[in-house]
C-alpha cells in the first residue's frame, strides 16, 4: 500500500468514483423498479436491491483499494476516473431507459 496521501484532485476523483457508482447503482434499482432486466450477466437479470449495493460497495471499494497500490498520481486518477466516468455513463444510460 502506498504510503503517499492522495492530493486534492485524487480527493475530489474519489468523490466523484463514488458518486457516479452510487448513481449507477441507484439508476438500476429505479430501472429494475420500472420492469427493465439488468444486462450484467454476473449478477443475473433481477438482482435484489441488495445485491446491487453490495456489488457497487465492492467496485468502489476495489477501485480505491487498487489506486491506493502506487505512489504514481497518474495512474491514480486515472484508476478513479475510470471508476467515476463508467458509473456515471451506466447510470445516464440506466436513467433513459423505458421498460415495463
Amino acid at each position: 500500500m502506498s504510503t503517499v496521501p492522495f492530493d486534492t484532485t485524487e480527493k475530489v476523483l474519489v468523490g466523484g468514483m463514488i458518486a457516479g457508482q452510487a448513481f449507477d447503482g441507484a439508476s438500476t434499482i429505479s430501472g429494475l423498479n420500472r420492469g427493465c432486466t439488468e444486462g450484467n450477466p454476473l449478477i443475473g437479470s433481477d438482482p435484489s436491491d441488495g445485491t446491487i449495493i453490495a456489488v457497487k460497495v465492492l467496485v468502489a471499494g476495489g477501485l480505491l483499494w487498487i489506486a491506493n497500490l502506487t505512489d504514481d498520481h497518474t495512474i491514480r486518477k486515472v484508476v478513479l476516473g475510470i471508476g467515476m466516468i463508467t458509473g456515471v455513463g451506466a447510470g445516464a444510460y440506466n436513467s433513459t431507459l423505458e421498460c415495463n
